[in-house]
């Protein structure tokens, strides 16, 4: 990410690193742990809360910055041996 921030001189703007979706922690934490073979975590359901969506777009406009992986519910995770 450094690299494309040096030659567009934006040193002192705010960009945001994200994925492109916002699974909520559930799902993702349940995707990878079936990608992996592992057990589904438990989770607690304490009611409706509110969020905010983070938007990368700033940062794909201006440093032309395409990201590894823009949807984290397509992350093939695999396990360390």
């Amino acid at each position: 990410m450094l690299k494309h921030l040096q030659p567009q001189k934006v040193w002192g703007d705010i960009f945001n690193c994200c994925a492109d979706t916002h699974p909520t922690k559930r799902e993702f934490y349940t995707h990878a742990a079936q990608s992996l073979g592992n057990p589904v975590p438990e989770f607690t359901n304490s009611g409706t809360k509110s969020f905010k969506i983070v938007s990368n777009q700033k940062v794909k406009q201006i440093l032309d910055y395409t990201f590894l992986h823009p949807e984290l519910m397509k992350i093939k995770f695999e396990k360390n041996t």
